[in-house]
């Protein structure tokens, strides 16, 4: 992973770590997952300008090579706000059951294929 260009899930929300001050990663922490939308407009902009615009990332190109629709970002950043609220928590994250997830996901059928290039090194 090149800093900010991740190919996979868990890259996205390890470079978040890394790039985020500590005080933010615990104001996400403690929010409900619920609650995660109020990060749309700061860290899910972040999120899109810088890993769906411009350049893009190994990620985003993945998902669509696959099938999967990243559109806007919207969905995209969502889903990487919640991998990474479920990480700081210490909660697994089943990608499969999340409604972001199945906002990108354009094929019931690609389901496992996605999965495995959003979660795994490629």
């Amino acid at each position: 992973m090149t800093l900010g260009k991740p190919a996979t899930i868990p890259e996205a929300v390890r470079a978040l770590r890394s790039l985020l001050p500590a005080e933010q990663l615990e104001v996400i922490r403690r929010s409900s997952v619920e609650d995660l939308i109020r990060f749309h407009f700061n860290l899910g902009s972040y999120i899109r300008n810088l890993w769906v615009h411009r350049d893009g990332s190994p990620l985003a190109a993945r998902i669509r090579a696959t099938g999967g629709q990243v559109g806007d970002g919207d969905e995209f950043s969502r889903l990487i706000i919640e991998a990474l609220w479920h990480d700081l928590n210490g909660r697994d994250f089943d990608i499969g059951r999340s409604s972001h997830f199945r906002h990108i996901l354009q094929d019931d059928d690609a389901a496992h294929a996605l999965m495995a290039v959003m979660l795994e090194n490629h």
